[in-house]
């Protein structure tokens, strides 16, 4: 079966690029929470109300974001982390396996905090 144009408008869909931009933003942001209104206005207008909420969504479908009644926290594995674990395992006696375990355990509380919020 065949979608045709009129059912499924690929001109509503976000492109790449604006998923990419989004990611991004939230990336590197000083703040650990940000509301959607003030999300909106870091991205200047480059992306629609509706491509936003689509992208949200893949974004907290695919565990990098998630969404509770404060605002969207980035979760996913950053640059900045793993600099930080690169240091802690350096200066530590921790294998590198317990420091990915370490690391694991961080970002699933940090998910988990979130979520019952």
């Amino acid at each position: 079966m065949t979608i045709s144009n009129s059912e499924f408008n690929l001109k509503n869909l976000p492109s790449l690029n604006e998923v990419i931009i989004v990611e991004e933003t939230l990336q590197n942001i000083d703040e650990s929470i940000i509301t959607t209104s003030n999300l909106k206005k870091l991205l200047k207008g480059k992306i629609t109300q509706n491509k936003l909420m689509i992208i949200l969504d893949y974004l907290k479908t695919t565990n990098k974001i998630v969404i509770t009644s404060k605002g969207i926290t980035w979760i996913h594995g950053t640059k900045k982390l793993l600099k930080l674990m690169d240091k802690l395992l350096e200066k530590s006696g921790l294998t590198e396996k317990d420091a990915i375990l370490f690391g694991r355990r961080i970002n699933k509380n940090a998910a988990n905090k979130f979520r019952e919020a």
